[in-house]
């Protein structure tokens, strides 16, 4: 009875959304971070001027001061507008966004790689275990905000199948010259299947404090992130195409039923910096100047403290399974962990002019350079490797914050000793702002690196356990351990070379972009367990059109990639990645309510997938299936009133109506069903 009437909700459902989108037209995805400025110059202070982090209606949205924005620390001068629009706030998943998507293991927050080809540009150490990348909180990724008064919003959603995501966002700043900021986010996703379920945990920590001369400045962040998922190994059968009677999931066989992946980090960072250059006279108010230093020069130290543990466990170890690769016990561990010390010196000129005593104007002149020593203690079981990486890095660019006319930046990073040892880096970048024409740039890069460390060396551990029973009455085994699996390989260093660039013309909300990349000695799994590389020379060609038009209220956007690899075919990525939006918006009763309604299509091109291995963490090549897509469909309704916004969401509802009932992600991993969600977002001002 139970099963019935959860049928004839959904189809209930299903009808409402799909009549409501034929009334009304609609459709929806709008909105990818537009990183222009609109600003020139302005005494005293930075250009009052910000970036919108979303490309809103134009009458939606009210010009902002410097105050109520954020910007990256990376990119200071470069600044953007606090987002209080509607269009993305079904997109809270990170991996169904705006622009490239992500394929991730069919549950909201386990492993991810990208739908489109976009190697690491960072050069240096890594484990190599990338699989969160898309979740992580990261030092480039934290947001610092400057607001007149505190900022703060949460958000939660939830789904039918129990998956719950919970958001929030907290930020302060005193005249004092202290600012401060949290940001974090937890995933709790039960998964469709069995032993599927993802808790992921995440946040970052700020606080900055500035003399009232403007000479000292002192920062402090703390990142934390956290990923406990359960690995069923995927489907042991093909559910849709060989089996598609199968329509309880929970019954649906898997590989593997008792493994777990653990994978945490914590990351400290702490920086002072101390500013020279001439002084001038600051209005507080009406009746108080103070002195202060125009921040021309900069000198700073940087301490990095990082532990970094992935662990991946399994007590009843499937030898059909394993077998593939390696011999067990009744237990398998993979066990890998680092603890980093890095220190940076670092040296800053940010070019201004002052006009007068009281005045001065920002020059489009910004260059820097540092030296940096990192020392890190690797262990894997009773394996351990201690070492370190001695580098300088450098830059050379324009300032975004005078939006000028001639863009430009140049980037270098090279490893002088230690474990990689003659890493390489360089990028380079070129453009034009021809303001209502749009902007034109040219981009050159070079990479040369080392493999992650999972390529190189790797030990697995596997135990007979016997069960004893402890005075307190826990249970727990003693183990006899073995070496059970182990690797060393001594790979060539990889080179990428970038060569291409893009036309964005805001106005029209078009963007065009062409990159190719040669890439010699490509580092890949060619099995569950086989790292190695293409000693070919790989051209991967990478095109993407994308647009954000909307007339009288009716929005059609549209994202488009190709991508073709020649020499090689070790990329395994759909030729052609299609999404398209068709939603309404207005506002209504004199502006105090805010909709949005439509539907997001999406469709990849058939390819061979790549396989998973939960004991590396590494997706690797695989031959023996193709995965098929049809066109999928999600609806939804946003809403905003006052502060708080509201969206409901229904997914994958394709898959209701075609013959194909559902698609695979990864091989044998399928993505997740159709399903509807509510969420609902509350600033606590705007």
């Amino acid at each position: 009875m139970d099963k019935d009437i959860s049928t004839i909700l959904k189809k209930g459902i299903i009808t409402f959304f799909c009549c409501a989108l034929l009334s009304i037209w609609a459709g929806a995805a709008h909105a990818s971070v537009i990183d222009s400025l609109h600003s020139a110059k302005k005494e005293i202070s930075h250009p009052q001027s910000a970036v919108k982090d979303t490309a809103t209606h134009a009458k939606a949205r009210k010009k902002s001061s410097l105050n109520d924005t954020w910007y990256f620390g990376g990119e200071s001068n470069k600044r953007f507008l606090i987002d209080t629009s509607i269009s993305q706030l079904h997109r809270y998943d990170v991996v169904h966004r705006d622009g490239a998507e992500y394929f991730n293991l069919g549950n909201t927050g386990s492993e991810a790689y990208s739908t489109i080809f976009n190697p690491s540009p960072a050069v240096g150490f890594n484990m190599g275990y990338r699989q969160f990348d898309v979740y992580r909180y990261l030092k480039d990724s934290i947001r610092y905000y400057q607001v007149i008064r505190p900022y703060a919003e949460i958000f939660y959603s939830m789904s039918i199948n129990k998956e719950q995501v919970f958001q929030g966002r907290f930020a302060n700043s005193h005249k004092s010259g202290l600012y401060y900021g949290v940001d974090f986010r937890r995933i709790n996703a039960p998964g469709t299947y069995t032993n599927q379920k993802a808790l992921d945990n995440g946040f970052s920590l700020y606080g900055i404090y500035n003399t009232k001369d403007k000479s000292f400045n002192i920062e402090s962040d703390l990142i934390y992130n956290s990923f406990v998922v359960q690995q069923n190994g995927g489907l042991s059968t093909d559910i849709f195409f060989k089996d598609s009677s199968l329509l309880t999931k929970t019954l649906a066989p898997t590989q593997l039923a008792n493994a777990i992946l653990n994978y945490n980090e914590i990351d400290w960072f702490l920086k002072a910096r101390y500013n020279i250059g001439k002084k001038y006279n600051q209005r507080i108010n009406d009746t108080t100047v103070r002195r202060v230093i125009l921040p021309t020069f900069g000198a700073s130290y940087q301490i990095d403290v990082e532990r970094n543990k992935y662990s991946y466990f399994d007590i009843n170890t499937d030898t059909a399974y394993y077998s593939k690769y390696l011999n067990t016990g009744d237990t398998l561990r993979n066990n890998s962990q680092f603890i980093k010390i890095g220190n940076r010196i670092g040296l800053d000129y940010n070019a201004k002019k002052l006009l007068t005593d009281s005045t001065y104007r920002e020059l489009n002149f910004l260059m820097g350079a540092a030296a940096s020593f990192d020392y890190y203690m690797v262990r894997e079981f009773q394996q351990k490797s201690n070492f370190s990486n001695l580098y300088i890095s450098g830059y050379l660019k324009s300032n975004p914050a005078l939006n000028p006319r001639l863009i430009y930046k140049a980037t270098v990073a090279y490893y002088l000793a230690g474990y990689n040892q003659n890493d390489l880096s360089a990028d380079g970048q070129l453009g034009v702002d021809l303001r209502q024409f749009g902007r034109v740039t040219a981009s050159a890069s070079y990479q040369l690196k080392q493999a992650d460390w999972t390529f190189h060396n790797m030990r697995v551990d596997s135990s007979t356990g016997i069960a004893t029973t402890n005075s307190n009455g826990t249970i727990s085994y003693v183990t006899h351990d073995n070496l059970a699996y182990s690797y060393v390989y001594n790979l060539p260093k990889m080179s990428t070379f970038k060569l291409g660039g893009e036309y964005f013309l805001e106005k029209y909300g078009i963007k065009v972009s062409a990159y190719n990349y040669v890439l010699k000695n490509y580092f890949y799994f060619s099995a569950p367990n086989v790292p190695t590389y293409e000693s070919k020379t790989i051209n991967m060609l990478v095109l993407s059109f994308a647009n954000r038009f909307g007339y009288k209220g009716i929005h059609f956007d549209n994202d488009v990639w190709f991508q073709k690899s020649a020499g090689s075919d070790v990329i395994r990525l759909p030729l052609v990645s299609l999404k398209s939006s068709l939603y309404y918006e207005m506002h209504v009763f004199k502006n105090a309510l805010w909709f949005a309604i439509g539907a997001d299509v999406r469709y990849y091109t058939p390819f061979m997938a790549n396989g998973y291995n939960p004991l590396t963490g590494q997706f690797y090549e695989q031959n023996s299936q193709q995965m098929k897509f049809y066109p999928i469909l999600d609806v939804f309704l946003n809403v905003k009133i006052k502060t708080v916004r509201i969206f409901l969401a229904g997914t994958n509802l394709s898959s209701y109506f075609s013959s194909q009932h559902g698609y695979y992600t990864a091989m044998y991993y399928p993505a997740p069903d159709i399903s509807f969600r509510f969420g609902a977002a509350w600033r606590f001002f705007e």
